[in-house]
């Protein structure tokens, strides 16, 4: 099985992508930048201080915003590659093979599949690129790999 996909990430996507992959304390950051707001419009300071505000809570978008605009270095477009041995993620510069077996857990989401590595890391692959047919033949790979549980075994067991 090799199932390939293109897929061109724009800035909502890095933004989203940045949220998820943010440590927890970073919403003590968005808590702070929310109070310190509440607090600047109540007592009427000046819009420099509105600014440090909404940095402090919108730290994570921010970051993939500069993220969206660094990779033009590296290219917006990334080609995946889903086999059997694992999952190659291609871009103009760099080049990154992952094992099945290098992949702690996965979750699936309605856009996404989320795979998670040792030590906090994070893939996406995005699900809009794929036609139903190859979607339902990663989920066998992942399902073979017990990364996800088989729905045909749900419904027998």
């Amino acid at each position: 099985m090799n199932i390939s996909a293109v897929v061109e990430v724009n800035v909502w996507d890095r933004m989203r992508n940045s949220r998820r992959q943010s440590p927890p304390f970073t919403w003590f950051f968005r808590l702070l930048g929310v109070s310190y707001l509440v607090w600047v419009i109540a007592f009427d300071l000046s819009i420099s201080y509105i600014l440090v505000a909404v940095v402090a809570g919108l730290t994570p978008e921010l970051r993939g915003a500069v993220m969206h605009l660094r990779s033009r270095k590296y290219g917006r477009t990334y080609r995946y590659v889903l086999s059997d041995e694992g999952v190659n993620i291609r871009t103009r510069l760099t080049n990154l093979d992952v094992a099945w077996d290098g992949i702690t857990s996965c979750r699936e989401t309605k856009r996404h599949w989320i795979m998670r590595f040792p030590g906090g890391g994070l893939l996406h692959v995005p699900k809009h690129a794929l036609t139903p047919m190859d979607r339902q033949a990663v989920r066998e790979v992942l399902a073979q790999h017990r990364l996800i549980k088989d729905e045909q075994q749900r419904t027998t067991a």
